[in-house]
């Protein structure tokens, strides 16, 4: 058996995604999601995971240089295009906008479509406690789309707790 350290895992899956033509830095977010996974304990998402992602990328299931681009922003909401890529990749590209729009508005939702499974969700309440940002709640949830079975539509929300910004309840 082999053990890695954290860093040899990330310098691994960096290496590994970028291989089949993932930018740097989105193969960057990939491996923290991964690596965090398995560094957590959520081993169903670790490195097993990465095997499934890597297969896709090479059968053209993900995309490695997708066209990711907002398509809908209305403030503090917003729809983004993912382009066919990562879920990992655009729910963290996702995450940061929705955070700045929320610590800008006191609330804010972004939804993400057109991507792939977002990976371990654990991980990004891990995220929003190292941005210290305790009056957002963030939800990220898949949903399959019909059309392929290696595409997801990752979505991101974020919710104020602040008492005098509160979230309508339909």
């Amino acid at each position: 058996m082999i053990h890695l350290s954290y860093e040899q895992e990330i310098t691994l899956i960096k290496r590994l995604v970028m291989a089949q033509g993932v930018s740097e830095s989105d193969a960057a977010s990939l491996a923290a999601v991964v690596t965090h996974s398995d560094f957590t304990g959520t081993y169903s998402h670790g490195l097993s995971r990465l095997c499934i992602y890597l297969r896709q990328y090479m059968a053209g299931a993900l995309v490695a240089q997708p066209d990711f681009r907002c398509v809908k922003d209305a403030d503090a909401s917003l729809v983004y295009d993912c382009g066919g890529g990562s879920g990992i990749v655009a729910v963290n590209s996702v995450y940061d906008t929705v955070l700045e729009r929320a610590r800008k508005y006191g609330v804010a939702a972004g939804v993400g479509r057109n991507s792939a499974n977002i990976g371990c969700g654990g991980y990004y309440g891990h995220r929003m406690a190292e941005d210290r940002y305790e009056q957002h709640l963030s939800l990220p949830v898949s949903v399959r789309r019909r059309r392929s079975p290696y595409r997801y539509e990752p979505h991101h929300y974020g919710l104020s707790h602040d008492e005098s910004k509160p979230p309508d309840r339909d």
